[in-house]
Formats: C-alpha cells, sequence, structure tokens
C-alpha cells in the first residue's frame, strides 16, 4: 500500500517539454517548486487525495489557462500561483473576500 505519496520538490522544475499533467490518485502532496519554470504547462488535473500544494508549486508557468484545486486540499503555500494567470484572479478573491 502506498502512503504519503508526494511530488517531491522542484519535480518538474523548469520541464520545458511538460504541457499537460495529471497527477495521479495516489499523490497526496505536491512539493516546493514541483512545477515551477514549466513554461508550456497548459493544464494539471488535482486529484481529491492531494491535501497540500508547496510554495511556489506553480510559479511562472505562464502557460497554464486550467487547474481545478479539489476541495481536499487544505493548506496551500505562498507563491504557489505567482506570476501565473490565475495570480490576479487569487489576490482578488483573497482581498475580496477577507475584508
Amino acid at each position: 500500500e502506498q502512503e504519503n505519496v508526494e511530488i517531491c520538490d522542484f519535480c518538474f522544475y523548469e520541464c520545458n517539454k511538460l504541457s499537460k499533467f495529471s497527477i495521479p490518485s495516489c499523490v497526496k502532496s505536491i512539493g516546493n517548486h514541483a512545477f515551477e519554470d514549466c513554461k508550456l504547462l497548459k493544464e494539471i488535473l488535482i486529484p481529491s487525495t492531494v491535501s497540500f500544494i508547496g510554495f511556489s508549486a506553480f510559479k511562472n508557468c505562464i502557460s497554464l489557462k486550467c487547474i481545478s484545486i479539489p476541495s481536499s486540499v487544505k493548506r496551500i503555500e505562498i507563491d504557489t500561483f505567482f506570476v501565473t494567470n490565475f495570480f490576479n484572479s487569487l489576490f482578488q478573491i483573497r482581498f475580496t473576500t477577507f475584508k
């Protein structure tokens, strides 16, 4: 049985051939900088088994257009979506929701 499987820190860092990635359902967490600077990454599928997304996990993924964050995710670290299409939206949601 697989327990506490994670995508480790820097696992796909600067992987410029990656355009779509489906995280396996055995994964529980996405490490720090795991997909940072994957400039061609357009879509990431996160299963409901994931509960943690690390620091800068998707930072500088400038082509990222499709991501679904399941309700199982209880913690998203700082700068996870910094310099992505989602950064401005998340920034506005955060300050609109918590005023």
